[in-house]
């Protein structure tokens, strides 16, 4: 499982053919979701996994940093966002 990505953010949208391609800063393709012709629902619901995927992905170095600037709440604390970071790859 890859937990860190190399494309630069942020990341936006971009409609294609049949497809909402996401691009990152470098104007380089990192995924394209694709639906069938113009069926409004696959359309909508494409539209909405790219918007999604989008914002996480612009907003995850925030939450990075607001987990690492929480650890000095409390040692117990600390423990709990130690293991998140090391579940999303940030901490060895």
């Amino acid at each position: 499982m890859i937990t860190t990505d190399t494309a630069p953010l942020p990341w936006r949208t971009k409609e294609g053919i049949a497809q909402i391609d996401i691009w990152h800063a470098e104007e380089a393709r990192v995924v394209s979701l694709h639906y069938l012709g113009d069926i409004p629902a696959q359309v909508d619901a494409a539209h909405q996994r790219a918007t999604y995927i989008v914002h996480a992905a612009n907003a995850y170095p925030m939450l990075v940093e607001a987990l690492q600037s929480s650890r000095k709440l409390s040692p117990e604390w600390a423990r709990s966002v130690d293991a998140l970071l090391r579940e999303l790859g940030e901490l060895s």
